[in-house]
């Protein structure tokens, strides 16, 4: 048998484990829930009963099974409600950039973009189309700090904090604790090899987004926590409601909010999308995850929070939704400044996984219906047996 397998039978069998461990649930009764919930939700494999914390529910009826979405119909989900040449500002940062400036939408600033052969929009200090140009401005100490990213990727690839530039030594002082030289640098980023990652369509260099005070003091940490909302934008309606809403709270030490499913230390917690209150934390996925009411670093309450400005973030996220009509699902990731909201991005085939973990599955009443009246599910037949 490949190691490949072995190794997932190993996983199945150490969560399966770990359930008894904290339900004294035996492994027959597992299984036969396993098997309830893929005989009543197509979409669920094995690993979602246990990753989603499924098996957390004690009395898993049919209604129940089906009110969750399975890993791997999340490419799906998207592919379902929103049209392929709708999409293309949530892939490319740069051409989502350009209609945000047009729309007066607070964005991350591009204080560089490294892209050759191509020319780039006027508004761009530092429109990069050489490597000798891009050397010029990463060795120039004024261009830092900077968050640098590519305009198309997948997975949260090559996403990078600089803080300065050393003339001396020639490096890049990267996160919290690395250097690289400049060489370095391009290799693991302009020059990466990934079939995620399109070199062809370019690099962002951006002012790094200043944290509201109060999430700083909440986290203990200045790298933002980010908000991602998932906005259900009806056709037959003019006005587009948020479905879920959660907060990825970054651990100090880190850079970046993204969860890799609390691999890293970062957390996520649901937010009332009436209210902005938050919810208690949740560690990564289960079954060896944590339910934290405490912030393990600072001690700070979590559902003492409410996120400053709410109504603000909510109004500007929706009006967002609105410039990209044709989108009838959208994904985005948003942090807090002083001043507001910041949109640092659009995204298509959005994670669903992490708003699942804290008891209630994706696909509600509310999904459901939507998915029904706005899903083109000729191609899909999983969820078109899901929501029947």
């Amino acid at each position: 048998m490949p190691k490949k397998y072995i190794n997932k039978i190993r996983e199945v069998l150490e969560m399966a484990k770990e359930v008894r461990k904290q339900t004294g649930r035996n492994y027959v009764s597992q299984t036969r829930d396993i098997f309830k919930l893929c005989r009543a939700n197509a979409t669920c494999r094995i690993w979602d009963y246990y990753k989603l914390g499924i098996y957390q529910h004690k009395n898993l009826n049919a209604r129940l099974a089906r009110s969750y979405l399975g890993y791997t119909s999340l490419a799906a989900t998207s592919e379902a409600l929103n049209p392929r040449h709708a999409v293309t500002a949530a892939w490319d940062k740069l051409v989502f950039d350009m209609i945000a400036q047009l729309h007066d939408l607070p964005t991350a600033r591009n204080v560089a973009v490294f892209k050759p052969g191509s020319s780039l929009p006027k508004y761009i200090p530092h429109p990069l189309h050489t490597r000798e140009s891009l050397v010029s401005f990463l060795s120039t100490p004024s261009s830092y700090p900077l968050f640098i990213k590519p305009v198309h990727a997948q997975q949260n690839i090559g996403g990078y904090y600089l803080n300065n530039y050393n003339q001396t030594s020639g490096k890049v002082s990267v996160g919290t604790s690395s250097e690289m030289t400049l060489e370095q640098l391009i290799d693991t980023t302009i020059d990466l090899q990934s079939p995620m990652y399109d070199r062809g369509a370019g690099y962002l260099f951006q002012t790094p987004i200043t944290q509201h005070a109060l999430l700083t003091s909440m986290s203990g940490t200045s790298a933002p926590s980010g908000l991602r909302f998932i906005v259900l934008q009806d056709q037959r309606s003019s006005a587009p409601t948020i479905h879920r809403c959660i907060m990825k709270l970054v651990r100090p030490g880190n850079h970046s909010d993204n969860f890799h499913g609390g691999s890293r230390g970062n957390m996520v917690a649901r937010i009332d999308p009436a209210t902005g209150a938050l919810s208690h934390a949740v560690t990564g996925y289960w079954p060896f995850a944590e339910i934290l009411q405490h912030h393990p670093t600072t001690g700070y309450h979590l559902p003492d929070l409410k996120i400053p400005m709410w109504s603000k973030i909510v109004d500007t996220v929706l009006k967002a939704s609105r410039v990209f009509a044709t989108m009838k699902i959208l994904h985005w990731d948003v942090m807090v400044g002083p001043e507001g909201p910041v949109l640092l991005e659009l995204n298509d085939l959005g994670g669903t996984s992490f708003v699942q973990l804290h008891g209630i599955g994706f696909m509600d009443d509310v999904m459901t219906d939507f998915m029904r009246r706005n899903g083109k599910l000729k191609n899909h037949k999983d969820i078109r047996r899901l929501i029947g």
